[in-house]
């Protein structure tokens, strides 16, 4: 095996979430690395979204040891689809970005009024959003590798209407080291 031709040939097919083709090539390609080392594959099919894998090692006694892996990225088509190495380092998409990660979806009820006569009587769940969405980000904290981000808000019924819903997806990366 050859570990970085593997991870060029792996960094150079896009593997953008939503690019089903591309991330179901990296799970082929995991695929074949793991079952050259004598790992069984299952494959779980999905219709709109790249295919789930589960790699099991033959039944043995002793400790055991849990992996977890994804073979998307975030980097749309024709963004990111490099692969360089210098002396000390590799780069390239999802060469180097496993952190702690926490992925909420967070939904929002208000009551919807018509803004022209019952303004007063709406709960607006867009404008509580965005008030959360201020407070959320500032444990962004670079120094200790903490990011914060709202990455989809959808909310609202139409623009003369106070918003009755807003639903928000947020994901939190921070290091393995960090205790905040």
């Amino acid at each position: 095996m050859h570990y970085l031709d593997d991870l060029e040939k792996i960094c150079c097919i896009n593997s953008f979430t939503k690019n089903k083709q591309g991330v179901d090539n990296v799970a082929l390609q995991m695929q074949t690395r793991m079952e050259d080392l004598n790992f069984i594959t299952t494959t779980y099919k999905r219709e709109n979204l790249g295919n789930h894998q589960l790699f099991k090692s033959k039944h043995i006694t002793g400790d055991k040891i849990f992996l977890l892996g994804y073979n998307d990225t975030v980097f749309a088509p024709n963004t990111f689809e490099t692969f360089t190495k210098d002396e000390q380092w590799v780069y390239g998409s999802g060469v180097c970005d496993m952190k702690g990660v926490g992925t909420y979806t967070i939904n929002i009820q208000g009551q919807a009024a018509y803004t022209g006569t019952s303004y007063t009587e709406g709960i607006n769940a867009n404008l509580e959003a965005s008030y959360k969405l201020q407070e959320l980000v500032k444990f962004t904290n670079r120094d200790i590798g903490t990011t914060v981000n709202v990455g989809k808000i959808t909310g609202g019924i139409g623009v003369n209407t106070i918003s009755p819903k807003c639903e928000w997806y947020k994901k939190y990366n921070y290091r393995a080291d960090t205790k905040e």
